[in-house]
């Protein structure tokens, strides 16, 4: 109710999370990790698309990995999914992109598989302790790291997506999305797309959702077309 009545950030931060407080952990874990929901997904495909994909569904996925891991508790299910998921397909895939366009060869310590397997073994509240994020990794290193390094607050790497998206690159965009020579114009709704464009502010962002199809069009301009 608070979220309908005023135009604060925060309620609608507060509603959003009551809202998704009632889903299992496995939906609510793809809610808050990607950038179209199964609901936008339905706006946003075509039915031609949603025909060939024979209605492939994120949260379905996300479930039956959280079981294949066979973890008691919740939370390690979902460290599981991140790390056959968002690990390889996202940050590892940076990481060797950054590093091989400067010709070195990057490496994960962390990820050893001796370390992998002893991580997994850890109770998860050894992991996430009163807040504070790799805790039995913090207090193994405290004597060798500085603590200002070790507890700084952490730095994301985002660009201002809100703000690129009310100026020239909003017009860029509609230049490559809603063309009608797109590559992508079978495979999404136009009107959809079009309504986001238009929509678009600071207070009503898509600019993930913007940048995720200008990037995807892009790309497949550039390969496939």
């Amino acid at each position: 109710l608070l979220s309908k009545i005023t135009n604060y950030t925060l309620a609608k931060r507060i509603n959003m999370f009551l809202e998704k407080s009632k889903m299992n952990l496995a939906d609510r874990y793809v809610t808050y990790n990607s950038y179209f929901t199964n609901e936008d997904k339905n706006l946003l495909y075509s039915n031609e698309f949603m025909n060939d994909i024979n209605n492939t569904n994120s949260y379905r996925i996300a479930r039956n990995k959280f079981q294949e891991s066979k973890a008691i508790d919740p939370r390690d299910q979902a460290l599981y999914f991140d790390l056959i998921s968002w690990l390889p397909d996202s940050q590892l895939v940076k990481v060797d992109i950054a590093s091989m366009s400067a010709s070195l060869e990057a490496r994960s310590p962390f990820l050893d598989q001796d370390m992998i397997e002893l991580a997994a073994k850890i109770p998860f509240d050894l992991k996430v302790r009163g807040g504070e994020f790799k805790y039995i990794l913090k207090k193994a290193v405290e004597k060798i790291v500085p603590k200002e390094n070790l507890y700084r607050k952490k730095m994301g790497f985002s660009i201002p997506l809100d703000r690129w998206f009310t100026g020239k690159l909003n017009k860029y965009t509609s230049s490559k999305l809603l063309s009608r020579k797109a590559f992508l114009r079978k495979t999404f709704n136009r009107d959809y797309i079009k309504k986001m464009l238009n929509t678009h502010s600071e207070k009503s962002d898509f600019g993930p959702k913007l940048w995720s199809l200008l990037t995807l069009e892009m790309w497949a301009e550039k390969y496939f077309d």
